[in-house]
């Protein structure tokens, strides 16, 4: 190429060229060939040195964006840590009461646990002579079920002699009828008699002396008739008085029957009753002997509760003073934090104040028509992403539909030299390549994002490519038009 300048042109454009370096334009580069040739080693020189400014403030830029994230980063999780341990310290107060109280309640419940246990022992006392009570009353309802079956037995014997008595009564009725029958006959007979003891004696007085001594006949007979008669009728009166007698001894002998039939009956309802008693007295003595097993078995257990909650009451004074120890700790670790945060502080500081003395060195020198081809990138680029977010796979958040999200955005646009995607608490789900910062909570583009914002930064290093780019992010939303992560992307200029 031809110089098309003379000298005091090239000293004049060298001149302004260094000026703008020294006010941190470093935009404008040196074309050695249009320079004279005695000007060529200068401008070279020149040239050589605004390179390696151009590169020193490049790496310089990228260092300290570097750094203000991190640090930025790094009080985020000191502050977190120190909130942590303030909670921890409110918590372990907290514990310590609660350990303390724990101690007096264990303390407290080992009264009670020995209480308990001298109520069971009172209890299994009480259940051995229940348990006593019931053999008792078993052996006295077997010795009533014995008692009431010999009086049963009894019983049948009576019924069967008050069947034999009637029977006999039945017969001797039977032989009084024949006795009065025969009675009838003998009055009958003696009546006759003495109807032929008259007319003997008539017989007699009509002949005279000759029947004198058939006249005494006559009486003798008609006096034994007379007896005969009185005797008959003696014996007639005394059966009556019989028959009555049997008659009663008869109706006495079937109320017996009855009698002795309902005693039976009532033996018998008895015996049952007795029967019942005895096998519920089985059933009292087999239940109180389990349950005075399991008094025994629990008054074994609340003895070994018992020493259970004196262990944790040992344990829990062990706790309380051990949680004396850790809040003293977490007091002098909460001690180191602020320590730590004013050192951050004072890391921030610096890391700003090397973000601000960078920025002023511009490198890139973007004129009107190269804004509008910017402006056009982005308005592109913006239309991309906002596609890119109405893709379903993006509202999983997880890292294996993402990548392939990002891989697909890097292909549909040659120009972008990163993408990634974050959670709400600025972890990266997946960034390609991957990025410099373990979080991005501190950065302007994500907070932009999450507050439901399009962002647009200014020209900037990039930390990846060392050469000048921008960022653009956007919000992920769910259907509910809640925003659950960040889209971002890094265009190359």
């Amino acid at each position: 190429m031809a110089v098309w300048f003379g000298k005091n042109k090239a000293v004049e454009k060298l001149s302004k060229v260094t000026a703008g370096y020294l006010n941190g334009d470093m935009s404008i580069p040196i074309k050695i060939e249009e320079y004279p040739e005695e000007f060529r080693p200068l401008a070279c020189n020149i040239a050589a040195l605004s390179d390696m400014l151009r590169t020193f403030t490049r790496e310089t830029q990228v260092s300290s964006s570097q750094v203000s994230a991190a640090v930025n980063q790094v009080n985020a999780v000191i502050g977190q840590a120190a909130d942590l341990a303030e909670q921890v310290k409110q918590e372990t107060n907290v514990v310590d009461g609660l350990s303390q109280d724990i101690a007096e309640a264990t303390k407290n419940a080992a009264k009670q646990i020995d209480e308990v246990m001298v109520a069971t022992q009172t209890i299994t006392a009480v259940a051995g002579d229940i348990y006593q009570d019931s053999i008792t009353s078993k052996n006295a309802a077997e010795q009533g079920c014995q008692a009431a079956a010999k009086v049963a037995v009894a019983m049948d014997s009576i019924r069967q002699a008050t069947a034999e008595v009637n029977g006999k009564i039945n017969a001797l009725t039977k032989m009084a009828r024949e006795i009065d029958s025969l009675l009838a006959t003998i009055q009958g007979i003696s009546a006759q008699t003495n109807l032929l003891a008259l007319n003997a004696s008539i017989e007699a007085a009509r002949a005279g002396e000759h029947g004198r001594g058939f006249a005494v006949v006559a009486h003798e007979i008609q006096k034994l008739s007379d007896a005969s008669a009185g005797a008959a009728h003696s014996a007639n009166k005394l059966l009556a008085e019989i028959d009555g007698g049997v008659v009663s001894a008869a109706k006495a002998a079937e109320v017996g029957a009855g009698a002795v039939e309902a005693g039976a009956k009532e033996m018998r309802e008895a015996d049952a009753s007795l029967q019942a008693i005895f096998a519920a007295s089985t059933q009292v003595e087999t239940k109180v002997a389990e349950a005075s097993a399991a008094r025994q078995h629990q008054l074994a257990a609340t003895e070994k509760t018992a020493d259970f909650l004196g262990q944790i009451a040992g344990i829990a004074e062990q706790a309380a003073s051990r949680m004396m120890t850790v809040a003293a700790s977490i007091e002098q670790q909460d001690k180191s934090l602020a320590d730590t945060r004013k050192l951050g502080d004072v890391l921030a500081n610096v890391a700003d104040n090397l973000v601000a003395t960078t920025g002023k060195i511009t490198l890139v020198d973007i004129n009107s028509h190269q804004q509008a081809e910017l402006d056009g990138k982005i308005a592109k680029l913006r239309n991309l992403l906002a596609e890119t977010v109405q893709d379903e796979r993006i509202l999983s958040m997880d890292a294996y539909n993402h990548t392939a999200i990002v891989n697909d955005l890097l292909l549909r646009q040659p120009e972008l030299e990163a993408a990634w995607t974050n959670l709400p608490d600025g972890q990266f789900v997946v960034s390609l390549p991957p990025a410099g910062i373990a979080n991005a909570k501190t950065r302007e583009w994500f907070k932009q994002a999450m507050q439901g914002q399009f962002y647009v930064s200014e020209v900037y290093v990039s930390a990846i490519s060392h050469q000048p780019c921008l960022t653009v992010s956007l919000p992920i939303r769910d259907g509910t038009e809640n925003v659950i992560g960040v889209l971002g992307a890094d265009l190359r200029l």
